[in-house]
């Protein structure tokens, strides 16, 4: 059971990761509202993407089917990586990119997320 000083650092690192995304331009949305009580399998947050043309306005990087990111977020002295990454596919909707944003204590921010979903981003 996790205490409530723990559930409000998760509650603030989650809206912080949302406030990012948002000033990078995209669409985010925290989801802890539809999952409260409800027992559901949800992310802890849904990224829309805005579509970023390549040199050849006609080409999206991103593909339409793949411009979300369902993102789990942790934050704390140490963060299990592999486990979180577990928990954001088995929370992801299958036409979203399952990602993890997590914050070690006194560290930079960073996202993890496969190889292959990193690659389905970036390639052209």
């Amino acid at each position: 059971m996790m205490g409530a000083m723990q559930r409000r650092k998760g509650a603030n690192w989650e809206r912080a990761v949302v406030r990012w995304f948002r000033d990078a331009g995209h669409n985010a949305q925290r989801m802890a509202p539809l999952q409260a009580g409800s027992g559901s399998c949800q992310p802890d947050v849904m990224v829309y993407l805005k579509p970023k043309p390549s040199l050849d306005s006609a080409v999206v990087l991103v593909p339409p089917e793949r411009q979300r990111l369902a993102v789990e977020c942790k934050a704390g002295a140490r963060i299990p990586w592999m486990k979180a990454l577990t928990q954001a596919q088995e929370n992801s909707p299958d036409t979203a990119i399952p990602a993890v944003v997590a914050k070690v204590d006194r560290c930079e921010p960073v996202i993890m997320m496969t190889l292959a979903d990193f690659n389905s981003l970036v390639r052209e």
